[in-house]
């Protein structure tokens, strides 16, 4: 049996059909793993025609990958030795017909919103130093991921994966403010690519794959929709590429390095890693969204009880309306603009307004969009933006507002500044958060 890795097939000469790395790049869906069907084609290109056409059905593709029956058989069979020997019935395939089932409904029954469906780009900059400094920070506490019985999208049975999740607050760093402000700093990139205006949906952490890890080819859940896929750092022999069918039916496999960025309409791009990981470790993480209404304009027209994202008529629709039957967009989508408002009392008698909310979560960019009247309000305990900062540890914040004018000797209603909430709150690190607070003094 010939087994060639991905990169040392693309680069074979072509003689006796062994194709180049374009041609390679030509193939579609069920050619590198089983995508809506559950075998991968075995029509080789570079044998004779007679031994290639053994199998006469020309709906069959051609493929210049090795023996991807095999590996995809061994997949399988490593998931069944795990979960289900001894067992009446099969999780694994069971979860495996869905797997397939939903590659084929689901692309269909929903709205696309961008004409290629993925695009490679460098990740910004202050998203990719937040994962970076997390990433050093608590990579050697990562812990290994749980995956549910019988889950066939990854071969955890033979390369588990890990998790260092932003979720898990016993890693420094990690919370919903963090969380908050990874959706923050990619969410400009994908409004951009996708001209809607986007709601966060699910972001968990950064994933680490090891040694022979596959990621089997799927569509996302709903409501993951508008996506991205960054690598935050690598250890690999080769390239790992993210393979992914395209708007235009065909596989396109995209090589990342750290800081790179892939942004994907996750609900109806075919994406996975079906060529094992050749090297010690890969760790990405995933952020996604959801679009609420396209920028520019309103989407009236479209049920209530549906997302925008899903087409009426489809057996999408009907198993969301049977899921989620309470559900209406129009107040999803006012929740979500009032949560996301400047300049805004949101509790009246407790005077909080929009600019403690952005202090408190670390969401600067929404903070900076703030007039200055706001950023100095106090609360009806007497707690203005700054001392909601200070509390919260958030020093990019603290930066911003003393820049912006806000006085640091205002008390609360308890008679604290925001230098005695740096000493309640912040003692093991005050020296760096006075050194903000006193750079007032030096303006």
């Amino acid at each position: 049996m010939l087994f060639l890795s991905l990169s040392t097939l693309m680069s074979l000469p072509t003689a006796k059909g062994i194709p180049q790395q374009d041609e390679v790049s030509s193939y579609g869906i069920d050619v590198s793993w089983p995508m809506q069907s559950r075998e991968v084609s075995d029509r080789y290109a570079w044998l004779d025609e007679e031994a290639s056409m053994s199998n006469k059905n020309s709906s069959i593709p051609i493929t210049n990958l090795p023996d991807r029956n095999k590996v995809y058989s061994d997949y399988i069979r490593g998931c069944i030795e795990m979960y289900d020997l001894g067992k009446p019935g099969s999780t694994c395939q069971a979860n495996e017909e869905e797997r397939i089932a939903m590659n084929l409904r689901q692309p269909q029954a929903v709205k696309n919103y961008t004409d290629t469906g993925f695009k490679k780009i460098k990740a910004p900059k202050d998203l990719m130093d937040m994962l970076i400094n997390f990433w050093n920070i608590n990579k050697e506490s990562r812990y290994p991921e749980a995956w549910t019985v019988g889950n066939i999208y990854t071969n955890h049975w033979e390369s588990p994966t890990y998790m260092v999740s932003v979720e898990n607050a016993t890693l420094a760093g990690a919370g919903p403010a963090l969380k908050q402000r990874l959706w923050d700093a990619a969410r400009d990139s994908l409004e951009e690519w996708t001209g809607q205006k986007l709601k966060e949906s699910s972001l968990y952490g950064i994933r680490v794959y090891e040694k022979d890890s596959i990621l089997s080819t799927h569509v996302d859940r709903m409501p993951l929709i508008s996506s991205c896929i960054i690598n935050v750092d690598q250890d690999v022999d080769e390239d790992w590429p993210i393979e992914v069918i395209g708007h235009d039916g065909k596989a396109h496999n995209i090589t990342m390095e750290p800081g790179d960025m892939v942004l994907y309409e996750s609900h109806s791009i075919l994406h996975g890693r079906p060529f094992a990981l050749k090297g010690r470790h890969y760790a990405n993480v995933f952020i996604h969204f959801e679009p609420l209404v396209p920028i520019e304009q309103s989407n009236e027209d479209h049920p209530d009880d549906l997302p925008p994202y899903i087409q009426e008529g489809t057996v999408e629709a009907v198993k969301w309306r049977r899921h989620n039957p309470k559900y209406s967009h129009k107040v999803i989508k006012t929740d979500f603009l009032e949560a996301n408002a400047v300049d805004h009392v949101v509790d009246e008698e407790k005077l909080i307004t929009t600019a403690h909310q952005a202090a408190a979560h670390g969401d600067l960019k929404r903070l900076e969009a703030h007039s200055d009247a706001f950023l100095s309000l106090a609360d009806s305990n007497g707690w203005n933006p700054l001392h909601e900062a200070v509390r919260s540890g958030h020093k990019d914040i603290i930066s911003h507002l003393v820049s912006r004018g806000v006085d640091v000797q205002v008390k609360t209603s308890s008679g604290h500044s925001a230098r005695d909430l740096v000493e309640m709150h912040h003692s093991d690190d005050a020296q760096h958060l006075l050194l903000l607070l006193n750079t007032r003094d030096e303006l």
